[in-house]
């Protein structure tokens, strides 16, 4: 597995880096190697975003170092990146890593470059020049300093990905270059499938919430307890009869075949809490 990754992918990497810092050009060890192919392994395998911010934060940080990252999903035009999806980490955002659903803009010209060359951007605070305007607003205040960014995009060009890490504790060169050219096409194909695997389920969660009479989201509440029909119907001061009806018709707004369904559907989409 590890030959075939970096088989395919060694020749292109060497030839279309040679614009990098010749002075900066070391390949990865072997342990680094082993890494990227078990953090694309973990990232193929993900099936929330809360797994994705976990796996951006921990098992990235043993390859880039980084102390903050975002990324999104949208659209990129020059230096202006229009994300519908935006997540970052706690550093970037002062709030837990969520998936919004919203439009943010990004300015930075640093885009630009990204689009002529398709290749990873860095920066690098340099504290006699005046630099920051690279990076525009696409990090916080304070969070200017050793940055990579890197995209991707569809080939039908219905999802641009940005990718971002700051903070980087080395200076960011070939090596973070490499690493972002590596890791970003599962990083995109992984983002996607996560945001769009959330939408369903806000979807179906929206739709079944609609369904769900207040009488038969408490149902609901107490069949997730492990409530019998008799004990819900006394707490609800109905008859065993009403409350069986009631029951099935929650079942079926689920498309669930038993309770222990009903509640793993309910959860999975938000409806009740765990």
């Amino acid at each position: 597995m590890t030959v075939d990754v970096f088989a395919n992918h060694s020749s292109h990497a060497v030839s279309s880096h040679r614009s990098y810092d010749p002075g900066d050009s070391h390949w990865l060890s072997a342990t680094e190697q082993l890494y990227v192919v078990r953090a694309i392994g973990i990232c193929a395998s993900i099936r929330t975003v809360e797994e994705y911010s976990a796996w951006l934060s921990e098992d990235l940080d043993s390859l880039l170092h980084h102390r903050g990252w975002a990324c999104g999903l949208g659209s990129l035009q020059a230096e202006a990146y229009t994300a519908t999806h935006w997540l970052a980490s706690r550093g970037l955002n002062d709030q837990l890593p969520t998936v919004q659903i919203m439009s943010k803009t990004v300015v930075c010209p640093l885009l630009t470059s990204w689009l002529k060359s398709r290749r990873p951007q860095v920066y690098v605070r340099a504290p006699d020049q005046d630099n920051d305007r690279l990076v525009g607003n696409l990090f916080a205040p304070g969070q200017l300093d050793n940055a990579v960014v890197h995209c991707q995009m569809d080939p039908g060009n219905k999802w641009t990905s940005l990718f971002s890490f700051n903070n980087l504790v080395e200076r960011p060169g070939y090596r973070q270059r490499l690493l972002l050219d590596l890791l970003v096409p599962q990083m995109h194909a992984t983002f996607c499938r996560v945001v769009a695997e959330q939408m369903r389920t806000h979807d179906r969660s929206t739709g079944a919430s609609a369904k769900l009479t207040s009488r038969e989201l408490k149902i609901l509440h107490y069949i997730s307890l492990g409530r019998t029909n008799a004990e819900i119907a006394k707490l609800m001061h109905k008859s065993v009869f009403t409350v069986n009806n009631q029951v099935v018709r929650v079942l079926a707004k689920l498309t669930a075949k038993n309770r222990t369904q009903a509640v793993v559907v309910a959860r999975e989409m938000g409806l009740l809490t765990p």
